[in-house]
């Protein structure tokens, strides 16, 4: 073996196809400034993704009705380190045999809820019940449904909240009524398209 290598050396200092080496050697830098620059993005990934875990909402929440069902006060509140931005939030009310009743709280919308902070809604569907005959208020139920992110609305989290199950389940997914609200410019088209049609 040391003759062998003693052999390739001395083909080396004779100068002897220096071309091939130059083009091992070039292989060889880029394969290792190809592993760090892999290496690199997997740790900046895992860097962002905890800075991202750091921020995402953590929200929990109560119902409390006071005479009937059909009033009532929402609490949310903040039990994360960051402070949350309510994007949208829809309350919706099912009655037996009859239409889905829905609120959607604008005058909340793009509030802050700092850490370890409380927000309370009032809500009342008797207004929207009273038009509708022979409601039975004992078969009524509610769903609640959120969604929150950061300041920087970056990253973003969905909540739909049952009370009598006392579930919430959660999404990450950014709804198409937030993007309409975000990327109005993205939808001009569409509804310059609409009002063409309309006429």
């Amino acid at each position: 073996m040391a003759y062998e290598w003693g052999r390739f050396w001395h083909w080396v200092q004779q100068g002897g196809n220096s071309n091939i080496i130059l083009v091992v050697i070039n292989v060889v830098l880029v394969l290792i400034t190809g592993w760090y620059a892999y290496v690199t993005r997997k740790m900046l990934k895992v860097n962002e993704a905890q800075l991202l875990e750091q921020v995402r909402p953590k929200l929990t929440f109560s119902v409390a009705h006071s005479n009937d069902l059909a009033n009532g006060e929402l609490t949310i509140e903040n039990t994360g380190e960051a402070a949350v931005q309510l994007l949208d939030v829809t309350l919706r009310c099912y009655v037996l045999r009859g239409p889905t009743l829905t609120q959607h709280l604008g005058q909340f919308q793009g509030s802050i809820l700092e850490p370890k902070n409380k927000l309370v809604f009032s809500f009342s569907f008797r207004c929207q019940l009273s038009e509708i005959p022979g409601i039975e208020e004992e078969k009524m139920s509610y769903m609640y449904f959120f969604v929150a992110s950061d300041r920087s609305e970056r990253v973003i989290q969905t909540y739909k909240y049952n009370p009598i199950k006392n579930r919430i389940m959660i999404g990450r997914h950014r709804p198409l009524r937030i993007i309409w609200q975000q990327r109005p410019s993205l939808w001009r088209p569409l509804m310059k398209l609409k009002d063409w049609f309309r006429w």
